[in-house]
């Protein structure tokens, strides 16, 4: 069973103290300390007025020789400047030690080193600049012009009526020739049963379609009077009574939890067949076209984020690229929580256990994804909460690659009031709810490292056939002597 990584049943100051200790290791969680501060004062009335730690990445954004001494807990700024408000510091590989204990279990925690680098991603910027009602689009079917998004893809209106006719009876399609007809715009119509395989080869999903929805090109942060004016309609969920707390704050918190779930990612299927003996090159196959399905509805997941959409089209393309296999791995650990660390659920027909990961070589990113979502049980974490954790790894980029850091800045600090308002309602008796739960974006930042390196170890063997998006996405980030595992034979 994969170890829990647990905070240890200690006071509130012994608390501050553990989180002291990461930030004394560079991993820079002075922000988390700002939190745990705030919500002790917000919860209980605790007051420290003043923290005496070094926090690099607080001062500048990158590891430096500033100290700051004194941390005024109304300085919402914390560093006179520093765009990350109360979030927890983006870090790089090359920033955090190759190996370092976690001061609260001993455990050690191993660490990838190694400069990251980006590079323009013109699929990803296609995906990204396409509107919400399709213009301009293409079909992922034919190529045809898209009509809108349908089933989980963009498609257009011939596909969708296709799939749709497909799925809601017995249908026997064969393919006259070696099931790999062309499907185009023009040949659409010559095989069914090639043009079906195609619907589901590009994530066409029929559990998706209720979903369906044009994003608003007004998806903005609320603006003062939307706040003021939806503070009225707060109700307490548990007793049905209005919320007394009616603060500009937390209607604001209710306002971008009603976005976000509007906006969560639907499932999608693997279409993986279980009737092959599990194999390597099987078991890959399947994982990176899942990955590959899964990254387009991140993509439009992400456009339906409040305030995103106003971000420069470059802060779009580096946020995507700065966390794509985070999201990944981290939306794996709630669908795995039923599961207490035995398997991890990738898609509905997708479960794989540590066999399966020895097999592929992968060991040392189950336990750590594994590990993660064993400690989100232990959290009772909230459907809410994965929203805005979601959300928070979203916006957790690097500050000095971006342009618009006002912005950014304001879609941090809304977000990470919304995690302390939500874990004050969900859990208003455990003041280090939400350093826990922010500290578990760390192992899910090192697993996606690890990830990621295994996956353009793959694309170098050519074991696995890679899509252009998932390739560029690949080739804008370069870690260096990055150690991976021998698959078992």
């Amino acid at each position: 069973m994969a170890e829990r990584l647990n905070f240890p049943d200690e006071d509130y100051e012994d608390a501050l103290t553990v989180l002291k200790g990461f930030s004394d290791n560079n991993f820079g969680i002075g922000a988390v300390i700002r939190i745990l501060t705030d919500c002790g004062n917000n919860m209980s009335g605790n007051s420290i007025d003043k923290l005496s730690l070094k926090d690099d990445s607080l001062a500048s954004g990158y590891p430096g020789e500033d100290s700051i001494d004194k941390l005024s807990l109304k300085d919402d700024s914390l560093a006179g400047g520093y765009p990350g408000g109360y979030l927890l510091p983006h870090m790089m590989p090359s920033q955090i030690p190759s190996s370092t204990t976690s001061p609260h279990d001993g455990r050690m925690l191993t660490m990838l080193d190694g400069p990251l680098s980006f590079t323009n991603t013109h699929k990803l910027k296609h995906e990204i600049m396409s509107s919400g009602s399709g213009h301009n689009k293409l079909c992922q079917v034919c190529s045809d012009n898209a009509s809108g998004f349908h089933y989980g893809v963009w498609s257009c209106e011939g596909c969708k009526a296709f799939f749709k006719r497909s799925i809601q009876g017995p249908v026997d399609y064969v393919c006259p020739a070696t099931n790999s007809c062309t499907i185009d715009k023009h040949r659409r119509k010559s095989c069914q049963a090639c043009r079906l395989r195609k619907c589901y080869e590009v994530g066409m999903n029929k559990g998706t379609q209720r979903k369906e929805r044009k994003p608003s090109a007004n998806s903005k942060l609320p603006t003062k009077r939307s706040r003021a004016d939806s503070t009225d309609n707060i109700v307490n969920s548990t007793s049905g009574s209005p919320n007394p707390a009616k603060s500009p704050r937390r209607s604001e918190t209710s306002a971008i939890l009603d976005a976000l779930s509007k906006a969560d990612m639907p499932i999608v299927e693997s279409y993986h067949n279980h009737n092959m003996p599990p194999s390597r090159t099987h078991l890959l196959n399947s994982l990176v076209k899942l990955a590959e399905r899964e990254l387009v509805q991140l993509i439009n997941w992400a456009k339906n984020v409040p305030g995103y959409i106003d971000l420069s089209l470059s802060d779009q393309v580096h946020l995507i690229e700065c966390c794509w296999m985070e999201l990944l791995l981290l939306n794996c650990t709630f669908r795995s929580m039923s599961y207490n660390g035995k398997r991890l659920v990738f898609a509905p027909d997708f479960v794989l256990d540590r066999s399966h990961w020895e097999m592929m070589g992968m060991t040392e990113i189950f336990e750590q994804v594994s590990a993660v979502s064993e400690n989100f049980i232990q959290y009772q974490l909230h459907k809410n909460e994965s929203l805005l954790l979601q959300a928070t790894v979203l916006v957790n980029a690097e500050v000095r690659r971006l342009t618009s850091c006002d912005k950014i800045h304001r879609m941090r600090q809304s977000i990470l009031d919304a995690v302390v308002d939500t874990a004050q309602k969900y859990h208003p008796d455990n003041l280090r709810h939400v350093p826990s739960i922010l500290l578990m974006l760390t192992h899910i930042r090192q697993a996606g490292t690890r990830a990621i390196a295994y996956f353009q170890k793959l694309k170098q063997e050519g074991t696995v056939t890679f899509s252009d998006l998932l390739k560029e996405m690949l080739d804008s980030q370069d870690y260096t002597e990055i150690k991976t595992e021998n698959p078992t034979t």
